[in-house]
């Protein structure tokens, strides 16, 4: 298949069997870059691409989940979307039949059309070769893999706390805004993917006692949750919990569920919550800074990156707002669905960096 004219990508599809059905096949559909040497050429840090399959009326295509691929800056995707398509038609012939593949842009534009033979042929240029088949080997069977905990949250809230030095006066609580944020964020992902053992999806430091039990229940959310979120600003650089938290989740080996990606993904989402002048620390300036994409008022992206989420909350540009919370959302159900972050707890804080 050729590149799409207007827009610079071109589609991956594979075929893979569906178990237990003899009239039914799994298609992926992936996206590369047209020409990887080009490097990115959107301004967005993200570019979201709807996939559209249309049997009619040999077969009926139903969409496995959000039936979109979304590419990123560094050339990838964060994995393909997937369809099944079930022949209807007895009589029709495999070698002549077609689905046919749209792709469009977020707003639902269509910009590319192909035609995908129901029999998987003529697509070889597209279609990614399957993996050789394993040797049996003779070794020793080796150890079960690492069965995720189900009491683990989904994602933890990583954010700089109001000052626990103080001697005078009670402990502040986190602000409106964050705690605002959070319940906001943990609502929309439990609607996205669920919550483990019926608990919260996130997990947000709300213990203001100090000591042993608030130390040990942070670094076990930082240790096993699939996601960290981080609200990024100045406190935040100069936070000793702040820096402890993304070394123990960065410490975590993230491992492709697909087994598409062998080299995985970070799972660190760091998210401009407030406007800093000061230099980002370089584990931070290494991975990069939420931007959404596809939003319905572009220009909430500009008033994001100029105010931060915070400061959106504060102008009352709730629209904007409640918007890249939800494309967050999406971002950590997308992250949860192609990779899992290995557990690593450590026992305690002593020989961690407190600094970034």
């Amino acid at each position: 298949m050729s590149p799409a004219r207007d827009v610079p990508v071109q589609p991956v599809v594979s075929w893979h069997p569906d178990e237990g059905s003899a009239t039914s096949r799994i298609i992926s559909v992936d996206l590369q870059l047209a020409d990887p040497a080009a490097g990115w050429p959107y301004d967005e840090e993200e570019f979201l691409v709807g996939c559209m399959i249309d049997g009619r009326p040999s077969c009926t295509v139903r969409a496995l989940d959000s039936a979109g691929v979304v590419l990123h800056r560094f050339g990838g995707t964060y994995g393909p979307t997937y369809f099944r398509a079930e022949l209807t038609d007895a009589s029709a012939d495999p070698a002549t039949a077609n689905l046919w593949l749209t792709l469009t842009t977020a707003g639902g534009v269509p910009f590319y059309t192909a035609a995908l033979p129901l029999d998987g042929s003529g697509i070889q240029t597209a279609r990614r070769p399957a993996p050789p088949p394993r040797p049996r080997s003779t070794r020793p069977p080796q150890a079960a893999p690492v069965v995720e905990d189900p009491t683990a949250p989904i994602f933890f809230l990583s954010y700089a706390r109001p000052d626990r030095s103080r001697s005078v006066g009670p402990p502040r609580d986190p602000s409106r805004a964050v705690i605002r944020f959070f319940d906001d964020l943990n609502e929309l992902v439990h609607e996205l993917i669920g919550s483990p053992a019926g608990d919260s999806p996130g997990f947000m430091d709300r213990i203001l006692d100090g000591g042993d039990r608030w130390q040990s229940s942070i670094l076990r959310a930082a240790g096993t949750s699939q996601v960290m979120v981080s609200l990024m600003s100045g406190p935040y650089f100069r936070s000793p919990w702040c820096a402890l938290e993304w070394n123990v989740f960065s410490r975590r080996r993230v491992v492709s569920r697909t087994g598409l990606d062998p080299h995985g993904r970070t799972a660190i989402v760091p998210v401009l919550w407030t406007p800093f002048s000061e230099p980002v620390p370089a584990p931070i300036a290494a991975v990069q800074m939420f931007t959404p994409t596809g939003l319905p008022d572009e220009s909430a992206i500009a008033l994001y990156r100029e105010e931060g989420l915070m400061g959106l909350v504060q102008t009352g540009q709730t629209a904007a707002y409640d918007a890249i919370v939800w494309k967050l959302a999406m971002h950590i159900q997308r992250i949860h669905s192609n990779y899992r972050v290995e557990p690593l707890v450590p026992d305690g804080i002593e020989g961690l960096p407190s600094s970034f």
